[in-house]
């Protein structure tokens, strides 16, 4: 007696699961298990705020002692645009706290 092979469909069926869970489990660990932020925190330098502009542009609000700087950052050049005056900085930054989401609340919380 020959042993009965499974079906095309079924084979096409177990494939098409396997790839759903795969491709779920990949997006579950690139949304909550890495972090996207590389920039650390060290001495008296702060980054206070990050806005990606396209993929090799960014802006950065960034606290150094005595200054605010927004400063530009694009494939390997970096400009200081303007001085920002730190108490305006700090008041938009706390009006933004109150318009973050769950989620930004949830992982400000747990980090």
């Amino acid at each position: 007696m020959q042993a009965e092979l499974p079906s095309y469909g079924a084979f096409l069926v177990e494939t098409l699961v396997v790839l759903a869970i795969v491709c779920a489990v990949a997006w579950l660990i690139l949304r909550f298990g890495v972090r996207r932020s590389t920039v650390r925190q060290s001495g008296p330098l702060r980054v206070m705020a990050r806005l990606p502009l396209e993929p090799r542009r960014t802006l950065y609000v960034v606290e150094a002692p005595g200054k605010t700087l927004l400063i530009g950052v694009s494939e390997g050049a970096v400009a200081t645009l303007a001085e920002l005056d730190p108490t305006q900085v700090r008041q938009s930054a706390e009006t933004q706290d109150g318009k973050r989401s769950f989620l930004e609340v949830w992982r400000a919380r747990r980090s």
